[in-house]
C-alpha cells in the first residue's frame, strides 16, 4: 500500500488539493445519502391506504366494520386504482409512484408479490412507533371494542354521549359520531380514560396478527421497501405543546432508522400546522406527508400531498 501523493498533479497541472482525504470522503459519502434521500417519485399522484382484505376472505368483527365504514380497502380495488393511474397518465415515465400504508397492519404483507411484479410502484409504510412497545392503537381498541358490544351496551353509549334519538343505535352510527373524533382530537393518556369510559372493558387484541413488527419491517427494507414515521403515538399533534412534540418525534425518528427506515413523516390523520411542521423539521425529518383534504402550500417542496383512498371509493 502506497501513501496518495498529490505533488505530480500539482507539477503536470498546476492542481492542489483543498480537501484532505479524509475530509473528501466523508464528504462524499454524505452526498451518495443525501442523492439516495431525494430520489425522483412522481408527486402528482401519491395514494394512502389503511386496512386491506381480499374479497374472499373472512376477518374479526372488527375488520368487518372497518370494512363497511370503508377504512378498509380490497386488494382488487387497490390494484384498479394504481393501474388505471398509470396507463392514463404514466406510460411514458421512469418516476416511481409512491404507495403509501399508515397504521403498520400486516394486512399490507397481501401485496408483496404485486409489488415484485410492478416495480414502477414503490411501496412505503408509515409505521406509528408506539407499536415497538406492544401498545395497540386507540382507533383499533376502539373498533374491536365496538365490533364485540351487545345492544345493551351501544344503548348505554348513546345515553351517556347524548345521542339523537332520531339516530339507529347501532355500531356504525356510534363509530361515524363525536366520540371518534373527540378521541382523536385527545392525548394519548386522555384517550386511554375516554375508552375505558366508554366500553369499561376493552376487547382483547390480537396485536402479533394485526401489527408488522420489527423483524417485519426491516426484511420488508431488504426487499426495497420505505419505512417511515407515522410519529410515536397517533393523535392530532395540533394540539400538543411544542416540548412535549420535540421528544415524541425525535424519539419516533430514532426508532424508524433503527430498522433501516428513513427520515419521511406522515402526519397522524394529514393533520398539521407550522409549529408541527418546524418540529419534525427540526429534530431531523427530510420529507413531511400531509392528505390531500389538508390545507398546504404548494410552494413547500418539504411537504408532499397523499390522496386517502377509501373502500369501494375510487373516486
Amino acid at each position: 500500500m502506497q501513501p496518495i501523493k498529490s505533488h505530480r498533479m500539482k507539477n503536470e497541472f498546476n492542481w492542489i488539493a483543498k480537501t484532505t482525504l479524509e475530509v473528501g470522503i466523508t464528504k462524499s459519502i454524505q452526498q451518495l445519502k443525501k442523492e439516495n434521500e431525494i430520489e425522483k417519485f412522481n408527486k402528482s399522484f401519491i395514494p394512502c391506504f389503511h386496512r386491506i382484505h381480499s374479497s374472499e376472505n373472512t376477518s374479526t368483527p372488527a375488520h368487518m366494520l372497518q370494512i363497511e365504514l370503508g377504512f378498509s380497502v380490497t386488494v382488487d380495488e387497490i390494484e384498479q386504482v394504481l393501474s388505471e393511474y398509470t396507463y392514463n397518465k404514466f406510460q411514458n415515465t421512469s418516476a416511481r409512484i409512491l404507495v403509501t400504508f399508515d397504521d403498520g397492519y400486516c394486512d399490507v404483507l397481501i401485496l408483496e408479490r404485486f409489488f415484485e411484479e410492478n416495480p414502477i410502484y414503490q411501496p412505503v409504510i408509515f409505521y406509528p412507533t408506539c407499536l415497538f412497545e406492544s401498545k395497540s392503537l386507540w382507533f383499533d381498541k376502539f373498533y374491536f371494542a365496538l365490533a364485540n358490544a351487545d345492544y345493551e351496551v351501544l344503548s348505554g353509549i348513546a345515553h351517556k354521549w347524548k345521542i339523537s334519538s332520531n339516530q339507529p343505535i347501532d355500531k356504525i352510527t356510534i363509530a361515524k359520531g363525536d366520540i371518534k373524533e373527540r378521541l382523536r382530537n385527545s392525548n394519548p393518556i386522555e384517550q386511554e380514560k375516554m375508552l375505558n369510559e366508554i366500553f369499561e372493558t376493552n376487547s382483547h387484541i390480537d396485536f402479533k396478527n394485526l401489527y408488522l413488527q420489527k423483524a417485519d419491517l426491516r426484511r420488508l427494507v431488504k426487499k426495497g421497501w420505505i419505512i417511515g414515521s407515522h410519529g410515536h403515538h397517533h393523535y392530532n399533534y395540533t394540539i400538543s405543546e411544542e416540548d412535549v412534540l420535540k421528544k415524541e418525534l425525535k424519539f419516533s425518528l430514532t426508532q424508524i432508522l433503527d430498522t433501516g427506515g428513513r427520515a419521511w413523516l406522515a402526519y397522524p390523520d394529514g393533520r398539521w400546522s407550522e409549529m408541527v411542521k418546524r418540529v419534525a423539521l427540526k429534530v431531523g425529518f427530510k420529507r413531511l406527508f400531509t392528505l390531500h383534504e389538508t390545507s398546504r402550500n404548494k410552494k413547500d417542496p418539504r411537504h408532499y400531498y397523499r390522496k386517502l383512498i377509501c373502500g369501494s371509493k375510487l373516486s
